[in-house]
């Protein structure tokens, strides 16, 4: 969950707990092979998000405001 968040930002394990059991609940709804996809689903979102979701969101800001 602090992967999935973000190493370095403090609201960073806040927000991978909130991804991972909003991800397991809704998945887990629809198929009985959720532990599968949920598996799937965290390593692509680790693969695309190396920073972790609020690094990435970070970084996406911080270049927003450099080209202003």
């Amino acid at each position: 969950m602090v992967l999935l968040g973000g190493v370095d930002a403090m609201s960073g394990p806040l927000v991978g707990t909130a991804v991972y059991h909003l991800l397991q609940t809704e998945i887990m709804r629809s198929t009985q092979y959720w532990r599968a996809i949920l598996g799937g689903v965290i390593l692509l979102l680790v693969l695309v998000f190396p920073q972790g979701i609020v690094g990435s969101l970070q970084m996406m800001l911080r270049g927003e405001e450099a080209k202003r």
